[in-house]
């Protein structure tokens, strides 16, 4: 088992000061002391609007701490790390009621953000992301360690949205919201990063393969919470969807699709939600709808589902979304991954790209299938899904950490 460097934690009766001048330990604690929680959240970047899988989970968790009684919001509003505080949408979560403060520089600052700058260019234009390791010099010193530490006094429990700052010394119970394990796919392997998350007080992983893989690392303290996505109920439909964003996974899994395609391979269109949209105009087998407002959009209209993108880290938040609202699923193998092993698996894996359009082709014409598949992922998402379960959970981690 790997113990936790004292150094970067502040010791556990120093800890509880600010929650015993509350009064909430002990017996003096209230029935329902939760509600009066105070924590603040450390994000790299503005959640809003949550369009993305990682804006999906920041809102989750916003959401769930100002449940529990007040959250503020630390970031930066200029990189490294720090975009897209807006106006507006920094004016969006303060009518959500949460706080929300930046970093301020400072010149001792000055040097080592500079080489992490310079750190992010050069390995960019050498098209080598892969040295952006825990230690990367552009996420580990976007915020300096005193100023966390000062942000954090008085509050009762922090988030921090980025295993990279896990070394962090907060003043307060100190939760890291794994959403990817970078030690996966970059070269610098896991000793320091282990070494690191192993200073927090909790770990929750939003993939379930991470919190195993964490576990055998000999971490303890680590919790499964998976995006939170309410359930709908929808009419049967054939339409078929393909949702995603641009970038080189989701790019690689159009290819892959294309290649088992033909002109004769539907008799219905995919329809296409998002980004790779563009990818697809002028091509008569597809119908592009561009970006769409409401995230239920696509499953809403469609009852066939498509999953492509096999390669990347931790959850696809759309596979989360189709379970959750019962729509037939047909998954490329890899696709639906960093969620439980279930013998009723509530989607259909395929190998190939022909074999992926058999499929579409056999479901779309076949209504009674559909509504099997849909059961079946509805199934899937209430045995290890549900919103309701998925918050109840994290609520009595919490508890138990506070």
């Amino acid at each position: 088992m790997i113990a936790a460097n004292s150094s970067l934690r502040k010791p556990a009766h120093l800890r509880s000061i600010t929650r015993r001048k509350q009064g909430i330990t002990g017996k003096h604690r209230p029935r329902d002391w939760l509600r009066f929680m105070k924590s603040c959240s450390l994000l790299p970047y503005c959640p809003f609007p949550p369009v993305t899988g990682a804006k999906a989970v920041f809102f989750k968790h916003i959401d769930f701490l100002q449940s529990l009684g007040s959250c503020t919001i630390l970031s930066a509003k200029k990189r490294p790390v720090g975009y897209g505080w807006t106006r507006e949408a920094v004016g969006s979560l303060q009518t959500r009621g949460v706080e929300v403060r930046f970093v301020e520089r400072t010149v001792r600052s000055f040097l080592p953000r500079c080489y992490g700058m310079l750190y992010a260019v050069l390995f960019k234009m050498l098209r080598a992301e892969k040295a952006f390791g825990h230690s990367n010099p552009y996420h580990r010193y976007a915020f300096e360690r005193q100023w966390v530490y000062d942000q954090t006094t008085g509050y009762d429990l922090c988030e921090i949205h980025y295993s990279y700052w896990a070394r962090l010394e907060t003043a307060c119970p100190k939760v890291i919201i794994i959403h990817d394990i970078w030690s996966d796919i970059m070269w610098e392997g896991n000793r320091r990063e282990t070494e690191e998350l192993a200073t927090a007080d909790l770990l929750v992983t939003v993939s379930y393969d991470d919190a195993e893989k964490l576990k055998k690392r000999g971490l303890q303290n680590v919790h499964w919470s998976p995006p939170c996505v309410a359930s709908e109920n929808h009419e049967n439909s054939n339409q078929i969807a393909l949702v995603g964003s641009v970038n080189a996974h989701n790019l690689e899994g159009l290819t892959w699709l294309l290649t088992g395609m033909n002109e004769k391979s539907l008799s219905v269109q995919i329809h296409c939600y998002g980004g790779i949209c563009r990818q697809v105009k002028g091509d008569d087998r597809f119908v592009a709808h561009g970006y769409y407002e409401n995230i239920n959009e696509p499953y809403t209209e469609c009852g066939i589902i498509l999953m492509l993108t096999a390669e990347g880290t931790g959850v696809q938040i759309k596979g989360i979304e189709a379970l959750a609202h019962g729509r037939a699923i047909i998954a490329r193998k890899g696709a639906m991954r960093g969620l439980p092993t279930d013998e009723q698996a509530g989607w259909i894996e395929v190998d190939s790209p022909k074999e992926m359009m058999d499929t579409v082709t056999r479901m779309a014409n076949d209504e009674a299938e559909r509504k099997r598949a849909g059961e079946a992922a509805r199934a899937y998402y209430e045995r290890h899904l549900s919103k309701d379960r998925v918050l109840l959970n994290l609520r009595n981690a919490y508890e138990q950490l506070i």
